[in-house]
C-alpha cells in the first residue's frame, strides 16, 4: 500500500521541485504561526485551571497535560494542514496535475495549468467543502481526546480527514463532484487510512512536516489512479 513516503521520493523529480517551493513556504509560515498560538492557549488554559481549582487540588492540572498534549498534537497536525490546504488550494491542484504528467497518467483538458486564474475559486470552494465535511468530525476528534485508551480512535478519525484532504485533488482537477469522490474513497477504506495514517504520523516529526503537504499530495495523486478511485468520474 502507497504511504507518504512515496511522496517524498516523487518530490525528487526534477519538474516537480519548483512546484513545491511555495507550499513550503507557505507550511513554514502557517505552522510558525500555529505552534506559537497553541503554547499560548496552553500557558493561559493551564493558570485558569489553577485559579479555578483549589489549592489542593492543584496537582489535576498537571493529570490534565497527557489529554492536552493530544489535544494539540490533533489540532497541530490537521488544524495546521487545514488552514495550509485553504491558503494553497490552487498550487496544490497545481502540483497534483504535474504528479500525474511525471508518472505518465491523462490530464483534464480544462487541467489548473491551461486556466490557472480561472481555477482558484473553485479550488477555494472545495477546501471549504471538505472543511464542512470535517467539522463535525473534528467535534468527535475533541470529545474523544478526553477519553483516555478511546482517545486513540481520534488519531484514526484524523487519518481518515488527511486521506480525504490530499487524494481529493486529481478529483478536483476533473471537477468530480466531491460526494462522489467520497462514494468511491470509501468503497476501499483501507488504503485510504495506511496512507492518511502516515500523513499523520510523519506530519508530528518536526522540520520534516514542512514538506507533508506536497509530499502527501504526491502520494495521494498517485493512489487515487493506482486504487481506481478515479472510477468516480
Amino acid at each position: 500500500m502507497l504511504s507518504i513516503f512515496d511522496g517524498f521520493r516523487l518530490l525528487t523529480k526534477p519538474g516537480l521541485r519548483r512546484f513545491v517551493i511555495l507550499p513550503v513556504l507557505i507550511n513554514i509560515i502557517v505552522f510558525t504561526g500555529f505552534l506559537f498560538g497553541l503554547f499560548q492557549l496552553a500557558e493561559y488554559a493551564q493558570a485558569a485551571l489553577l485559579a479555578w481549582l483549589p489549592d489542593w487540588l492543584n496537582f489535576v492540572s498537571w493529570l490534565i497535560w497527557p489529554v492536552w498534549l493530544l489535544l494539540a498534537l490533533i489540532l497541530l497536525v490537521y488544524g495546521f494542514s487545514l488552514l495550509c490546504n485553504l491558503i494553497a488550494a490552487p498550487f496544490n491542484g497545481l502540483l497534483s496535475e504535474q504528479v500525474e504528467k511525471s508518472l505518465g497518467y491523462s490530464t483534464p483538458d480544462d487541467s489548473p495549468s491551461q486556466s490557472f486564474i480561472a481555477s482558484i475559486p473553485g479550488a477555494i470552494v472545495r477546501e471549504l467543502q471538505k472543511l464542512w465535511f470535517s467539522i463535525k468530525w473534528l467535534v468527535v476528534i475533541l470529545i474523544l481526546s478526553f477519553i483516555p485508551v478511546v482517545n486513540l480512535l481520534a488519531v484514526l478519525i484524523s487519518a481518515w480527514l488527511m486521506a480525504v484532504e490530499y487524494i481529493d485533488y486529481p478529483a478536483d482537477n476533473r471537477n468530480i463532484r466531491f460526494r462522489d469522490f467520497l462514494t468511491s474513497l470509501r468503497k476501499q477504506r483501507l488504503p485510504a487510512l495506511f496512507f492518511g495514517l502516515s500523513v499523520v504520523l510523519v506530519s508530528m516529526i518536526p522540520v520534516v512536516n514542512f514538506l507533508v503537504m506536497p509530499a502527501a499530495i504526491c502520494a495521494g495523486t498517485r493512489l487515487w489512479h493506482e486504487q481506481g478511485y478515479r472510477s468516480a468520474g
